[in-house]
C-alpha cells in the first residue's frame, strides 16, 4: 500500500511516498512557469519510478501547499498547519511549535500529539519571508547560499529593521554606500527577518521544542538569528523542506487505514 503526500509551493513542488509508515522516496522540483498540476505530476512520478513498478499507482493521494486547489489528482487537500502536526509528531514528537519559512509566506504552528492546536499565518510582505533575502542577494551581489556563513564572521551590529520589502531594500543600499562590512550588514538583515518573525511565534503560544522548516529552514544566518531571539537552540530536520509533504502523506496513509 503506497501513499503519496503533495506539497505544491510557490517555488518548488515536493512529494513523499510512504508505505507502512516508512518513507519509500521523495521528489522536489522547481515550479518554475509551468502550472501546479503538471509539474506535481512529474515529481510524482519521479518519486513512484524510485520505488514503484511500472503499472502500479498510489491507494490515495493528499495534497497542501499554496497550490493545493490545482491538484486535482489529490484525493482530498488539507491545511498545511496539520500536515506540520502529524509530520513533526511522526518524526520528531517533542518539538510543540514550528516555523514554516516559505518564499511568500511564513506559518507558525502549536501543536501537541500530531493536532495542531493554533496556526498564525504572514503572506502580507515579502520582508517576512523567504523572498526578502533573494532580493538583499541580488543588491549585494552575493550568492544566497554564502550569505548565512557570511553573517557569522560579523562584528559590528548593524540595525535593518524596516517592516517593508521596499524599504528595506532602500535601507540597505543606504548601508551599502555607507561602507558597511557584507558580513555585518547581512547579520543585521538576519537579525530584522528574525524579529519579525518572532511575533508570529509569540501569538501562537511559543513552547519548546522549536522546529525551523521550509525552504529557508538551512539557512544559517537566519537560524541563528532566530536562535539568539530565543534564546535556546531550534530543532532541525534531516530533510526539513519536504515535512508538509510528508505530513500530507501521513494523512493519506491514516486515510486508507481507518477509511475516515
Amino acid at each position: 500500500m503506497v501513499v503519496a503526500g503533495i506539497d505544491s509551493g510557490l517555488y518548488a513542488t515536493k512529494v513523499v511516498l510512504l508505505s507502512n509508515g516508512e518513507i519509500l522516496s521523495k521528489a522536489v522540483l522547481t515550479s518554475g512557469l509551468e502550472d501546479p498540476l503538471t509539474i506535481a505530476e512529474r515529481a510524482l512520478k519521479i518519486a513512484m519510478d524510485q520505488c514503484i513498478p511500472p503499472g502500479e499507482s498510489c491507494k490515495y493521494i493528499v495534497a497542501a501547499g499554496q497550490g493545493k486547489s490545482h491538484i486535482t489528482i489529490a484525493d482530498e487537500s488539507a491545511p498545511d498547519s496539520i500536515c506540520l502536526a502529524r509530520a513533526v509528531y511522526k518524526a520528531l514528537p517533542s518539538v510543540h511549535t514550528i516555523l514554516d519559512i516559505g518564499a511568500g509566506h511564513t506559518l507558525a504552528v502549536k501543536c501537541a500529539k500530531g493536532i495542531a492546536t493554533g496556526a498564525v499565518s504572514s503572506d502580507k510582505c515579502a520582508a517576512g519571508t523567504g523572498a526578502y533575502l533573494e532580493i538583499v542577494s541580488s543588491i549585494l551581489g552575493i550568492p544566497f547560499e554564502r550569505m548565512g556563513g557570511l553573517s557569522l564572521k560579523s562584528t559590528e551590529k548593524i540595525e535593518v529593521n524596516s517592516l517593508c520589502a521596499v524599504f528595506a531594500e532602500s535601507e540597505i543600499i543606504s548601508l551599502v554606500h555607507s561602507e558597511k562590512k557584507i558580513e555585518d550588514l547581512l547579520r543585521g538583515v538576519y537579525r530584522g527577518l528574525a524579529l519579525r518573525l518572532y511575533p508570529q511565534l509569540l501569538q501562537v503560544g511559543l513552547e519548546k521544542d522549536v522546529a525551523l522548516v521550509g525552504g529557508m529552514a538551512q539557512d544559517i544566518g537566519l537560524r541563528t538569528a532566530i536562535e539568539e531571539l530565543l534564546g535556546y537552540k531550534i530543532v532541525l530536520f534531516e530533510d526539513p523542506i519536504t515535512i508538509v509533504a510528508l505530513g500530507a502523506a501521513v494523512i493519506a496513509e491514516g486515510k486508507v487505514i481507518t477509511g475516515k
